[in-house]
């Protein structure tokens, strides 16, 4: 007797096709290919160099600028996957034909800002190997980093990621308010997020120490109400500072 094909798995495919067909249409869809590339970048670095620690950092505080590059650009490709929820619910406020180019314009403004802030955490991270080591360096952003975490300011900045702005309705007036809400995003993310992010320049970007800062942020960016969790930044923080001095 021969069986009966299965509808269930026929009906669960065409719903994730559905789904993703409605994902695709939704503005701002774009930065998941992005962030995969990032994560590519990440897996890259994981199966060639193994990742980095404290003897690898920079030696010199302006650091090999061309080697900080692609890092610098890799962490901003994986972390825009965290804003795509606010490109698209700014987008959707607009007419269609100006929702694509809405979205690009609040993420140049969002990462302008990790731009720059990744340069200063860089040339921070140089300076402070130069003058006290790579390890004793470690130390110094750790505990700057947990510092950092239980400010007053970051909590309040981690509820403005999540904060929407309806642009106005004239083109022009639409795109300067959207590269304006991308740069005030970008500075809500830098000064909720910067925290686990010091010790990245002063480790060298290490594949792990991404993956567990990603995760960690992942965590924070989800939860709801959203106010900070501080035991899961401070472990993630303190995880990779530990990691990295082992590996040392």
């Amino acid at each position: 007797m021969s069986a009966l094909p299965r509808a269930g798995a026929a009906e669960t495919g065409s719903a994730w096709a559905r789904r993703l067909a409605r994902a695709m249409r939704r503005p701002g869809w774009w930065v998941v290919p992005v962030a995969a590339l990032g994560w590519g970048y990440v897996a890259a670095s994981a199966l060639t160099a193994g990742g980095a620690h404290p003897a690898h950092a920079p030696a010199d505080p302006a650091g090999p600028a061309l080697t900080m590059v692609a890092p610098t650009l890799a962490m901003i490709a994986v972390m825009i996957a965290f804003v795509g929820w606010n490109l698209g619910e700014v987008a959707l406020r607009l007419p269609s034909a100006a929702r694509r180019g809405t979205t690009v314009l609040i993420a140049a403004g969002w990462a302008s800002v990790w731009l720059v802030a990744l340069v200063v955490f860089h040339l921070l991270g140089g300076l402070l190997v130069t003058l006290l080591g790579p390890v004793w360096a470690l130390v110094a952003v750790t505990a700057a980093g947990l510092w950092w975490l239980v400010l007053p300011y970051r909590s309040r900045s981690l509820a403005r990621c999540h904060r929407t702005v309806a642009p106005p309705l004239q083109p022009g007036r639409a795109r300067a308010a959207c590269l304006r809400y991308g740069r005030r995003l970008g500075i809500s993310c830098v000064t909720s997020c910067g925290a686990l992010m010091l010790p990245m320049p002063v480790l060298g970007h290490p594949w792990w120490g991404i993956v567990v800062v990603m995760a960690a942020l992942s965590y924070e960016r989800t939860r709801t109400p959203y106010h900070p969790a501080l035991v899961v930044p401070i472990l993630a923080l303190l995880a990779v500072s530990a990691t990295a001095i082992a590996l040392g």
